[in-house]
């Protein structure tokens, strides 16, 4: 069994108060002189649901890819 656990970025997410939201802005899009569309997101780490790691808080703590799943 499966379970989606992606969530849609919306830059109305939530954030800790006076941190950044999520922030999407188109570069390219497709005409005669360019044949891509871009975007660039931009995805601060305090906004949405996340998970903190020890070296957040603690100068010498684990950091997210030292942790155990």
């Amino acid at each position: 069994m499966f379970m989606y656990l992606s969530h849609l970025l919306d830059p109305k997410d939530l954030a800790w108060p006076g941190e950044p939201t999520v922030e999407v802005t188109r570069c390219t899009d497709v005409t005669e002189d360019c044949p891509f569309s871009s975007l660039l997101t931009k995805l601060p780490n305090h906004c949405g649901t996340h998970m903190d790691a020890p070296r957040h808080f603690v100068k010498d703590g684990l950091s997210i890819n030292e942790l155990s799943l």
